[in-house]
């Protein structure tokens, strides 16, 4: 059950990894699972605060919050073997929640879809992303045989999102590096 109200973290240069295997949804093996109504989580910038998912798991599970990543690196999330959705980040939200994200790195990440992130709504309904000035290089997706293996970058499904200065580059194997299914695009150079 989501926590009432707004909560900050900031996170201090250095490199985190995940170590702890297994899969669960309430934070105590694998990803880091958020269960904040409104969360901003700060870095203290793209190339000082890494986040390294260690090839154990995705590294952020959100769903049915609002969030907002800013100024770090998440890097090698997701597993071949385990995560079906979403490498660094899955954001599952509904029409009043919002991700935000601002001066990031999906670096290495894999997932059956969307290797770097996967967003999408919930119960069809419409989610809301904005992504700017971000980078989403060498992501991965790959066929499990559960679903099809697109968006090795970004994969939104059921969501408008808003991409603004980003570059996105060298993400393979899966079918379009930003696949979406229901909702509206938007892509600004600045």
């Amino acid at each position: 059950m989501p926590l009432i109200g707004s909560d900050n973290i900031v996170i201090p240069p250095g490199i985190y990894l995940l170590t702890i295997v297994g899969v669960d949804d309430v934070s105590m093996l694998g990803d880091l699972d958020i269960f904040s109504r409104e969360l901003t989580i700060t870095g203290a910038g793209i190339n000082e605060t890494i986040i390294d998912g260690n090839g154990i798991d995705r590294i952020f599970h959100s769903n049915n919050s609002t969030l907002t990543i800013q100024d770090l690196t998440l890097q090698n999330g997701g597993d071949f073997s385990e995560t079906v959705l979403g490498g660094g980040v899955i954001f599952i939200g509904a029409p009043a929640h919002m991700l935000t994200l601002n001066n990031i790195r999906f670096e290495n990440n894999r997932a059956n879809a969307g290797g770097g992130l996967y967003i999408s709504g919930s119960f069809g309904e419409l989610t809301s992303a904005s992504i700017k000035n971000s980078i989403f290089n060498n992501n991965t997706t790959v066929a499990l045989g559960v679903t099809n293996s697109y968006g090795p970058a970004i994969y939104c499904r059921f969501c408008d999102i808003q991409v603004n200065a980003t570059t996105i580059s060298n993400n393979h194997f899966g079918s379009y590096a930003l696949k979406w299914f229901t909702g509206n695009v938007e892509l600004y150079s600045e």
